[in-house]
């Protein structure tokens, strides 16, 4: 019994040489899947920071077919508004019948955050450091034969949140939705049949031991991930948003 219970996590960092440079993998497997991703692991959290409410960060490094094996870049997938889709489809909006969103905190990654400038003499921005925080993966999954549109974000998933259980048992939002100013930053992001996402969520610093959950909203439409527990400052427990912040 325990044994079938057992999941077994197995981590390596393999050197790949490669035009003389030596580039390191991530490889970690849950015992189904093998993720192979370029970011390592770190011991850096994003800190609570009281003077503004953080946003949720949730990029995108796959869209395609199920799989074994997932390849995952530094950097998140651009994806493009219709990718791989049958125009003649009609597009469903996600529910909780048609999609699955599952975090799985068995595999430990990580998100790197790049600090660009743009030079006036270059349209192309220069990175300036580089900043690695952990996270975790997480799936959303098309269950059925029709197109499904999750929702919107060009520099990941802006109508997805963060949820923990407060002292009173309630379920709350612990950041808002990520925003932008210039409508370039929209794009769709329409899942085609039987098709996954595979986005990161970023982990907080913290001491307090949090049950928390994904919450996908878009117009009247929410769907929940699986309950997960994760390390968070306890003050996310009490943020105050305004009425209309959601998407």
């Amino acid at each position: 019994m325990a044994k079938n219970c057992l999941i077994i996590v197995l981590l390596l960092i393999v050197f790949v040489s490669c035009n003389d440079q030596d580039i390191q993998v991530n490889i970690q497997t849950n015992g189904k899947i093998v993720l192979i991703d370029s970011t390592l692991l770190t011991n850096n959290f994003e800190n609570y920071n009281s003077e503004y409410i953080q946003s949720g960060y949730f990029p995108v490094y796959y869209i395609g077919k199920k799989a074994d094996t997932f390849y995952l870049k530094r950097e998140p997938f651009q994806y493009d508004d219709f990718l791989y889709l049958d125009k003649k489809m009609e597009i469903y909006l996600a529910n909780e019948k048609n999609i699955s969103i599952k975090v799985d905190t068995n595999f430990k990654t990580s998100i790197d955050i790049q600090y660009k400038h743009y030079d006036l003499n270059d349209d192309l921005a220069q990175i300036d450091s580089v900043y690695c925080n952990a996270a975790f993966p997480f799936f959303i999954e098309n269950l059925s034969d029709s197109l499904i549109y999750v929702g919107e974000g060009k520099m990941g998933i802006h109508n997805l949140y963060l949820q923990a259980i407060n002292a009173k048992g309630d379920w709350v939002d612990i950041e808002k939705p990520f925003k932008i100013s210039c409508g370039n930053g929209y794009q769709y992001i329409v899942l085609p049949p039987k098709h996954l996402l595979l986005g990161k969520l970023m982990r907080k610093r913290g001491d307090y031991k949090a049950i928390c959950r994904l919450k996908l909203k878009y117009r009247n439409n929410t769907i929940y991930s699986n309950i997960f527990e994760d390390w968070i400052d306890k003050k996310l427990l009490d943020l105050k948003f305004d009425s209309n912040y959601e998407n």
